[in-house]
């Protein structure tokens, strides 16, 4: 099972960084889930993507905003 590392962990005998993906056993990787180390691989990304869309859209309404805002003192 792939999980997205949360937290430094050492498992079987190697070490893992916050942020690495790692391919393990199911019940090693629930281990980790259940400890709050690490979570099911994908939920990460698709948060930070979500997170990135959103900030993108506000940012592209605050443009068109102060867009529409000097073309009406322009008039």
């Amino acid at each position: 099972m792939k999980v997205t590392i949360l937290h430094p962990v050492r498992h079987d005998g190697k070490r893992y960084g916050a942020g690495e993906v790692a391919d393990m056993a199911k019940s090693a990787a629930d281990a980790l889930i259940v400890a709050g180390s690490a979570e099911p691989a994908g939920i990460a990304e698709a948060e930070a993507k979500a997170r990135l869309d959103a900030e993108a859209k506000a940012r592209a309404e605050a443009e068109e905003k102060a867009r529409l805002d000097a073309a009406g003192k322009q008039e």
